[in-house]
């Protein structure tokens, strides 16, 4: 049993590490992409003039319909596959995306806190866990994240259906996204998720 155990524990912790490997290279690309992440870990609680234009623009294409719901990036539908394949391996990979999430909460950029959040509502996707999906962007919203709101919208750009639920934590997540949310965002989130019917 001893050894059966440590087999596995060696299995997770290359898991893990192959994890992170993905995501750094995840950030070398959208670092190449332009984007830029805060790899100091330098506490910022605004965005560069770059950052908040190109936000500008993705939010604008969504708001003229000249771009429908971004959806997963290659690199995040690969990891996504990979670690669906086995029930064990995938419950210790979220744990992994959202101690990430807690440890790095102030300083992470917002570009890999988005692609995290986005590969963890694939998996639950694929996985048909929506109350884990629907616990982050509560998490997420309770814990005053920096655009909450926005990180939400991109939640939604993972699983479009995720927020449709009828459950009282999907409530709350709707009305406190309706009151945190702002300008184009709110918009985008009142399209998105029905708010004026």
């Amino acid at each position: 049993v001893n050894t059966r155990q440590n087999l596995e524990i060696r299995v997770l912790k290359y898991t893990i590490s192959s994890f992170e490997k993905s995501i750094c290279l995840i950030e070398e690309k959208l670092f190449k992409q332009g984007n830029e992440l805060n790899k100091e870990k330098k506490c910022s609680s605004t965005q560069t003039e770059n950052e908040q234009e190109a936000d500008k623009d993705r939010i604008h294409a969504l708001l003229t319909g000249t771009s429908e719901l971004p959806v997963l990036r290659d690199e995040e539908k690969h990891v996504i596959s990979e670690f669906c394949v086995n029930e064990s391996l995938a419950e210790t990979f979220l744990s992994v995306i959202l101690e990430k999430i807690e440890v790095e909460k102030g300083f992470m950029g917002q570009d890999l806190l988005q692609s995290l959040c986005r590969v963890y509502v694939g998996v639950c996707q694929q996985r048909g866990d929506s109350h884990k999906a629907h616990a982050l962007a509560y998490r997420l919203l309770k814990e005053d994240f920096l655009e909450a709101p926005k990180v939400i919208m991109v939640m939604i750009t993972a699983w479009p259906s995720i927020l449709s639920h009828k459950s009282s934590l999907c409530r709350s997540i709707h009305v406190v996204s309706n009151l945190k949310a702002k300008g184009k965002i709110f918009y985008l989130l009142s399209n998105y998720l029905h708010w004026d019917e």
